[in-house]
């Protein structure tokens, strides 16, 4: 809930299995709240970017 991801937290204390590491994570509805607001800002900027560029990209990911 301070900004540090569960998987960082699951290997910092060792556990083998994430759902060891979130049967002690219990997020607040504020906490939810924020991480709503940090997606949808992220949602509407890649949108806007797109928007501004006047044309939309493909852009490939590739798996090594």
């Amino acid at each position: 809930m301070r900004g540090v991801d569960i998987k960082t937290i699951q290997e910092l204390l060792g556990h083998k299995d994430i759902k060891m590491t979130m049967r002690y994570s219990h997020p607040t509805p504020e906490h939810k709240r924020k991480a709503v607001e940090v997606l949808d800002s992220i949602h509407s900027n890649f949108h806007n970017s797109l928007s501004s560029q006047g044309t939309a990209r493909l852009v490939s990911i590739e798996h090594y």
